[in-house]
């Protein structure tokens, strides 16, 4: 307006100046000038007043414009996170950018920010209430009570509000339909823009969004920690299964033969004594390999199982595996089949036995007395192939890929043979720790069951050749 003015006044000085009579003199010599002065004002009114309000909409416009994309751009980067940080990360960022601040985003976690705190008291969910973004962010007690106070309240606070105006930052509420589900710090942010009406309307968009965006996180996390749980109870609840069945068989074995041995062994006949001390002995080494498949399968989920890698020869395994297997076996008619010439493998040789006769035992279990059981060792490309096949029951194909999992047969019941359904997926992780493969090979049920490893081939130096 006050340039329009001017503008106006200085355009009817020089037409009076040079144009209106007498010229070339300043002054109003009839009623036409001063008509002429009003209508210059009235024009150069409206005319800055029309392009004051089109300054205004255009700044307005490139305002919502900013703040549209921002908010696009936030909704973007919520959209393609791949974990939760990244959507804190993305939140902080963005109001860091809109209102020229530094953000802390506040929310009920526990363990570091790891896990949910999954309460039902909003009270004890605010008392959790710690820096989830920037996780190391500078607050004050000061700052934490207020933002516990905003989440129990769901009210703004701080700066620009009518609580604690005084204080350094603005804290605004994330609410959904459940309530508050976490607190937004703006810190340095100035007092006229927190005033400001687009302030609000932005913070509240963003808000709004953010909310969503956290609560679903939120959720999902406690979703994983429930199923966490939910899986961590079944493998406890087989586990129990395992031992309460598998364990007690044996021991009720060997103590019966005990209890009979020392109650009546003077009047039992030679052959009966040695039977039941032959039923102690294969009840207590049955009953040694269930506790040392349990302490192996702790100590592969812990990372302890460290393989003590040497040159052996394939033949040699074998024959050692079934040396201690030959009792479990006695049952069946055993064929090998080695190549000859087979490379030398470099594996921890204890853990490969042990392997070996847990596989060896799994084929007798599951065949009937008086079958084949089938061991080959072949060399397969770069990789030295062992397979141990059976004439048992078979497996259906849908259930293939699941037997190496933990406790496998004491999910499913099945109590048709002892076992506590560790000894494949001990296999799998020793095999494994050897850069190995183990796979389960099956025509389906009735035709058998094949299993097969593959442990990669090296080249010792030509020392260690000649020691092996």
């Amino acid at each position: 307006m006050a340039a329009a003015s001017f503008t106006s006044l200085l355009s009817v000085t020089i037409f009076n100046y040079f144009f209106d009579e007498p010229r070339y003199e300043i002054g109003f010599n009839s009623p036409g000038d001063v008509l002429v002065l009003i209508l210059f004002l009235v024009i150069g009114a409206i005319t800055s007043n029309l392009s004051g309000d089109l300054r205004q909409q255009a700044s307005r416009a490139q305002r919502q414009a900013r703040e549209a994309r921002a908010l696009f751009q936030l909704t973007r980067d919520i959209a393609v996170a791949r974990d939760t940080q990244e959507i804190f990360r993305a939140i902080v960022h963005q109001c860091n950018d809109i209102f020229e601040c530094e953000t802390t985003l506040l929310t009920p976690f526990t363990g570091g920010g790891s896990e949910t705190l999954a309460l039902a008291s909003p009270r004890a969910r605010a008392a959790a209430l710690q820096a989830a973004y920037p996780p190391h962010a500078g607050l004050t007690q000061e700052d934490i009570e207020a933002a516990r106070w905003v989440f129990n309240q769901g009210l703004p606070a701080g700066r620009g509000t009518g609580m604690w105006p005084e204080m350094q930052a603005t804290f605004q509420p994330l609410e959904t339909s459940e309530g508050t589900v976490a607190v937004l710090v703006l810190r340095n942010t100035a007092r006229e823009i927190v005033r400001s009406a687009s302030f609000r309307r932005v913070i509240g968009s963003i808000c709004r969004l953010t909310a969503l965006a956290v609560e679903h996180t939120l959720r999902k996390q406690e979703l994983e920690n429930a199923r966490v749980v939910s899986r961590t109870e079944g493998l406890r609840s087989a586990l129990l299964s395992a031992i309460s069945h598998d364990f007690g068989t044996p021991l009720a074995s060997i103590i019966g033969s005990a209890t009979s041995l020392i109650s009546y062994g003077r009047s039992y006949p030679p052959e009966v004594t040695a039977e039941l001390l032959t039923t102690i002995l294969e009840e207590a080494e049955r009953l040694n390999r269930f506790v040392k498949n349990v302490l192996q399968m702790n100590r592969l989920e812990a990372g302890a199982l460290v393989p003590r890698l040497q040159w052996a020869d394939v033949g040699d395994l074998l024959s050692t595996a079934l040396d201690a297997a030959h009792r479990r076996l006695s049952l069946h008619e055993i064929y090998a089949d080695v190549e000859d010439k087979l490379p030398l493998v470099n594996v921890d040789f204890v853990l490969m036995e042990s392997v070996l006769v847990n596989l060896l035992d799994n084929a007798a279990k599951y065949s009937p007395a008086e079958t084949s059981i089938q061991i080959t060792a072949r060399r397969l490309g770069e990789d030295v192939g062992i397979d141990i096949s059976d004439q048992g029951r078979g497996i259906s194909a849908e259930e293939l890929g699941a037997i190496f999992d933990k406790f496998y047969r004491a999910r499913h019941r099945d109590r048709t043979v002892p076992g506590t359904g560790l000894g494949l997926a001990i296999c799998k992780g020793i095999i494994e720790a050897h850069g190995g493969t183990i796979e389960a090979l099956s025509e389906g049920l009735g035709h058998g069951t094949t299993i097969r490893l593959r442990l990669p081939v090296k080249t010792p130096d030509v020392a260690v050749t000649a020691e092996v």
